[in-house]
């Protein structure tokens, strides 16, 4: 299991031990929203280490719970004060180019089905020639390219679910995607991959043909052979961006299916 997120985009408290300052990851002497953001990346193993990684420790288990509610507590503030500044689009899509097919089926559209839901799949199945869902979608966010800060990544709070975890879905999880910048807009991909004993055409290396890996995140994945397999699904997601070292809601939220 990834381990325990913390805390994210709220006034940190200030907890002395001796003359440690716990929370204060960066060294700088005080705790800040910079810090938030450093340990958010590290509990979900964006980074490896911490310059003050010793001050992440001595909090007892009812201070990191009151943390935690106060992180829900600061999201929920910011979803209130979102705007209608940024609109998601979705500007491209297609299909491995290794899996034998004319290509994606004509009658797959780059909309969304109902407003939110987008069609996705990691199907090598043929219907007249053709694969009938993308394997990958292009995404566009509107407006954002003025408000994320040089080099920021965009951060996905959504569910995550793993076939071998027991308890059910994790939710809220977080990922990170550094995202594509072209002539100022801000684009990221979303893909999904199948290897089995039996095809492998819709492989991430295969995938890679066609879109950037390093600006995509794999939102479901599977593996297996006729002995065992293997999954992990990502959905239901909203979409925040880095700007002043933390992390701001765009008030975009949507999903595949």
């Amino acid at each position: 299991m990834k381990k325990l997120l913390i805390l994210l985009l709220f006034p940190l408290m200030m907890f002395a031990q001796d003359s440690t300052l716990i929370g204060d990851v960066d060294c700088s002497g005080e705790v800040n929203s910079q810090d938030a953001s450093l340990i958010l990346q590290f509990v979900t193993n964006v980074i490896d280490e911490l310059p003050c990684e010793a001050n992440m420790t001595g909090l007892t288990p009812e201070e990191l719970q009151e943390m935690i509610d106060m992180m829900e507590s600061q999201l929920n503030i910011n979803n209130l004060s979102v705007n209608n500044m940024f609109e998601l689009e979705c500007v491209d899509m297609g299909i491995s180019p290794l899996c034998g097919a004319l290509g994606l089926d004509p009658s797959a559209t780059l909309e969304p089905s109902d407003g939110f839901n987008y069609d996705m799949g990691n199907s090598d199945n043929l219907v007249g020639n053709y694969i009938l869902e993308p394997h990958w979608r292009k995404f566009k966010i509107t407006g954002i390219g003025d408000y994320l800060e040089e080099n920021g990544q965009l951060m996905f709070r959504c569910k995550y679910v793993y076939s071998n975890t027991p308890g059910g879905p994790t939710y809220p999880d977080y990922q990170y995607i550094n995202p594509e910048i072209i002539d100022g807009e801000v684009y990221f991909y979303f893909y999904q991959t199948l290897v089995t004993n039996t095809s492998d055409c819709v492989s991430q290396d295969n995938i890679a043909l066609s879109i950037p890996i390093e600006h995509a995140f794999n939102v479901y994945w599977f593996t297996g052979n006729s002995n065992s397999s293997f999954w992990s699904t990502y959905s239901e997601f909203e979409i925040y961006y880095q700007s002043n070292g933390s992390y701001k809601n765009t008030g975009i939220f949507f999903t595949w299916n």
